[in-house]
């Protein structure tokens, strides 16, 4: 119950400041996956589709901690007696488990050299996306909140992109000179997972107020997000303290630590940024938040060239040159294309009213798996100490299956379907030019 709570601090704080992080965490009893870029994704993505493409999406993904705890888990723990086990006869040591070596040491003994390649394939698939995530998120957040805000308003759209190349190379050496510090300190990616929800916590409430209360203040955020880190902090030296005797980097990293700084930090930041936003409230309209800037317009350049023939009939030169190159002779012109505006990126706007529905339907989807998910099933299990019987670990086994291939048709089947008509499009198009060659 205390590992569920640290994960579901860890995990929901996460996902909710993440604007381009991945976070793979492959183990005997888990493999965590904070996905990137969630709010410039949905700000980004079509209103009409952005809630059915989330909730596919955290349907398909839930399949990916389950499968892999369920099958290469728990086939770690039962390959533990086998000759080809890694670390045979002795099971894996705390510190392997907590770097993900559960996942490969099962896959080795069950296919071989084969099944150690494959999650060797996975983890790096898992990192490159993270990487490229994380780049693009901090390079845009640098570049747009950043550079254009406060040093250089009036910037083109070219030095945007150029600086936000400089920010991607910066942040790239960044993460790996930190990934570099972290494993010289021998903290693993199981420790850095539960010190997530005590540094991202108190930043929670104060980011989810920001696009839902119209009363909020900046010096409610600041505040609530500072206080609040604070007085995480301090629970979570006090609680590793209290509770373990000593604090330490190993006893830090436990599930009761992560709990009380992670609860703290969440509770007492939003009770601080509604209470300082209220005594001096602000009036937003959220106006502004329903535009689309446009930086600038985009000019396409060529060079003019122009190519003179001489038009005496007596010219031999002249006469060499066929019909068809004289057509292909063109004098480029300078245009100036403005860029499109919202409803030429997206269709037609959708309205206030419909906006307001989609939330509507988005809020209950969320609830009603949320209560499944974290309350529905595992409360009942926890508090009746069920132990698996073979039939019912069967049966749990299955569903696993099902999951899995169901979030196989969502990711891979269902979006070729949908994008069926565009694509043929596209076919057609090419056949067409390969044909008239």
């Amino acid at each position: 119950m205390v590992f569920g709570a640290a994960t579901i601090l860890s995990g929901f704080s996460g996902v909710f400041c993440d604007q381009g992080e991945n976070i793979y965490m492959l183990s005997l009893d888990r493999l965590i996956e904070d996905c990137a870029g969630y709010w410039q994704r949905a700000i980004a993505s079509a209103p009409r589709s952005t809630t059915k493409a989330y909730m596919l999406g955290g349907l398909s993904w839930f399949a990916v901690p389950w499968a892999f705890a369920s099958c290469l888990g728990m086939a770690a723990r039962a390959a533990v007696n086998n000759p080809k086990f890694p670390t045979y006869p002795n099971p894996l040591s705390d510190a392997q488990t907590s770097a993900g070596l559960a996942a490969p040491a099962a896959a080795a003994v069950l296919m071989g050299k084969g099944g150690a390649v494959a999650i060797l394939l996975v983890v790096f698939m898992a990192v490159t996306s993270a990487a490229s995530a994380e780049l693009i998120g901090v390079s845009s957040l640098f570049a747009y909140d950043l550079y254009r805000t406060y040093f250089r308003p009036k910037a083109s759209g070219a030095e945007i992109v150029r600086v936000s190349h400089y920010f991607i190379c910066f942040w790239a050496v960044w993460m790996g000179a930190w990934a570099t510090i972290l494993h010289k300190a021998s903290i693993d990616l199981g420790w850095l997972f539960y010190v997530q929800g005590v540094v991202l916590s108190p930043a929670v409430v104060p980011i989810g107020l920001t696009v839902t209360w119209s009363k909020l203040t900046r010096a409610g955020v600041f505040s609530g997000c500072i206080i609040g880190a604070v007085l995480g902090m301090l629970a979570w030296m006090i609680g590793c303290w209290k509770i373990y005797g000593v604090i330490n980097i190993e006893n830090l990293a436990k599930p009761y630590s992560a709990v009380c700084s992670g609860l703290t930090g969440l509770l007492f930041s939003g009770v601080i940024t509604v209470l300082v936003s209220l005594f001096r409230p602000a009036n937003y309209d959220f106006e502004d938040t329903r535009k689309i800037i446009i930086y600038d317009t985009t000019v396409l350049e060529a060079e003019t060239s122009s190519t003179s023939i001489n038009a005496n009939p007596t010219n031999k030169d002249n006469e060499s040159v066929s019909d068809e190159v004289k057509k292909d002779i063109e004098k480029v012109q300078v245009q100036e294309v403005s860029t499109p505006n919202s409803s030429q990126l997206g269709g037609q706007e959708v309205d206030l009213q419909t906006l307001q529905r989609i939330f509507k339907r988005a809020t209950l989807y969320s609830i009603a798996l949320t209560l499944i998910v974290t309350i529905i099933v595992p409360i009942p299990m926890f508090f009746s100490h069920y132990v698996f019987s073979e039939a019912f670990y069967t049966f749990w086994t299955a569903c696993t299956i099902i999951w899995v291939g169901m979030s196989g048709i969502f990711c891979i089947v269902l979006p070729l379907w949908e994008s069926r008509k565009e694509m043929g499009i596209i076919g057609r198009g090419v056949l067409d030019l390969v044909l008239r060659r």
